[in-house]
């Protein structure tokens, strides 16, 4: 009967009222009395049934557009963090919109370059397969490869060189 929430008495609970606030005497309501509502009440349950449905991708244009899509702009973030990361910590009067626009461009074809051909062979793959995948899932994909593409982009994974020590070279 009434609109789900939430109260101080049920915090972690929803509720709601089952009849009408200051029932008569002899009204016989539905779920549990409460004194400090004057009403019956009873918890509330979720409807799911009324959640938007899972989108399904069926065929290998959508798997690969999907895939595509966030592999790239994922990098073009991800790089444009990085180029702002980079603009603060040299010159950020010099470097303060080259940069950050120059290094997301470059992620969002590094992006492209490599994700579409991802895409094209994970969607050669889930299209063998008598199986539809989640939006969800294919976005978690283009990320996931976003990420990788960030991290070696980078040159996270090379361990540093240090420069030789000039004294090893003098002649004696």
């Amino acid at each position: 009967m009434g609109e789900c929430s939430r109260s101080l008495d049920s915090l972690t609970q929803t509720w709601c009222y089952t009849s009408a606030t200051d029932p008569p005497s002899d009204f016989v309501g539905c779920g549990l009395w409460s004194e400090s509502r004057r009403a019956y009440w009873d918890d509330c349950t979720v409807n799911v049934t009324t959640f938007t449905p899972h989108v399904y991708l069926s065929t290998f244009r959508d798997v690969w557009y999907v895939i595509t899509v966030s592999c790239t702009g994922a990098c073009a973030v991800a790089y444009f963090i990085a180029g702002a990361a980079a603009s603060c910590l040299t010159s950020p009067r010099k470097t303060m919109w080259w940069l950050p626009a120059g290094a997301s461009c470059l992620g969002a074809v590094t992006g492209f370059l490599v994700g579409a051909i991802f895409a094209a062979l994970v969607a050669f793959m889930y299209m063998s397969l008598p199986y539809a995948i989640d939006i969800s899932v294919a976005i978690s994909l283009g990320i996931g490869l976003a990420a990788l593409l960030t991290f070696s982009g980078l040159g996270r994974q090379v361990q540093p060189t240090v420069a030789p020590d000039g004294s090893a070279y003098a002649e004696s």
